[in-house]
């Protein structure tokens, strides 16, 4: 994946980047979304795996840009294998594997690329993506008769459960968490993530879709009732580790309209200083903001002139960290 050059800023601001995290992606990149879909076929055909990862490898990077490419930690790619039952095993690099059990009794694959391809149904097929720090099963749903909810029944070492939580910015993430170790998940108990469902259809609008758990068994649920464009591309994505990484492309940090927002979100936060009752601390209260606009959008300008991106680091319940550059040049 990415190579993290250089650690430049480590910081606790929660309300400032929740702010940013919240509003940026809602802010104007959906016109890029629809272009990035505009090559795309109106159907996928089935017989053709290599259609079918070409698909899905453009709705992921539509809904990649819809959210600033959220994903999970950036260890390297795990093993991951699959068997012809449909069973995905990731092994992670701390030795822990997570498993993940395909839904609709899957069977059989074509490795395409490196991406593995079940036997399609009439309806829907499913594919495989290692990624860095994870792997990604996409479903890709043909039409109105395709199914809209799929369970995932998770194999994990002993003792751990998945457990729903609020990310910290609206959306529900499942922390893949041993009680034995604490109630609350952090970064003794994880060891990984089922990151917030998404799933687009083929004009790279989002369609509504979320988790239930029961046991250890996840499902997913695609609210496909006002889809017009298929195929839809629906996803769980399993992270490893701790940290949840977000990504801001190449022309994303180059952005003058961009920076524009950022600057006012800066502005808007700092015009809650004037709620300070005791006058002096009103100065040190809009240099900070001041101080901590000026430093985000100066490290996007800075990676841009780079040739590269951002990342931000945040803990998956929506604790900020700090950010990286990374020296690749994202189109």
């Amino acid at each position: 994946m990415l190579s993290l050059q250089s650690r430049i800023f480590r910081h606790s601001m929660l309300g400032v980047f929740a702010a940013l995290i919240v509003l940026v992606p809602t802010f104007g990149f959906s016109s890029s979304a629809v272009a990035a879909t505009s090559n795309m076929s109106a159907e996928v055909s089935h017989a053709d795996a290599v259609n079918v990862t070409s698909y899905v490898a453009k709705a992921t990077a539509v809904e990649q840009t819809l959210s600033a490419n959220v994903q999970g930690s950036t260890s390297p790619t795990p093993k991951v294998s699959m068997t012809n039952a449909g069973m995905v095993n990731g092994l992670g690099s701390t030795g822990q594997t997570i498993g993940m059990k395909l839904p609709n009794n899957a069977k059989g694959m074509q490795n395409v690329n490196g991406v593995m391809v079940t036997t399609p149904t009439e309806s829907s097929v499913a594919t495989v993506t290692p990624e860095p720090g994870g792997f990604q099963v996409a479903q890709t749903l043909s039409g109105p008769n395709a199914p809209s909810s799929f369970s995932y029944k998770l194999s994990l070492p002993n003792g751990y459960q998945p457990v729903a939580k609020d990310n910290g910015f609206g959306s529900t993430i499942i922390a893949l968490t041993s009680a034995k170790k604490g109630a609350t998940p952090d970064a003794t108990n994880t060891i990984g993530f089922i990151n917030p469902a998404w799933a687009v259809d083929a004009n790279g609008a989002s369609v509504p879709t979320s988790y239930a758990i029961s046991g250890k068994t996840v499902t997913q649920t695609v609210d496909t009732s006002q889809v017009t464009s298929w195929p839809v591309v629906a996803d769980p994505t399993v992270s490893f580790g701790w940290l949840i990484y977000v990504h801001w492309f190449h022309k994303e940090v180059g952005s003058t309209l961009l920076q524009a927002f950022l600057a006012g979100v800066g502005a808007a936060a700092a015009s809650a200083c004037s709620l300070i009752t005791e006058g002096l601390l009103i100065p040190p209260c809009l240099f900070l903001f001041g101080f901590l606009t000026a430093l985000v959008i100066g490290q996007f300008q800075t990676a841009y002139n780079r040739g590269g991106g951002i990342v931000w680091e945040f803990t998956p319940l929506g604790n900020p960290y700090g950010f990286e550059y990374v020296g690749d040049n994202w189109s």
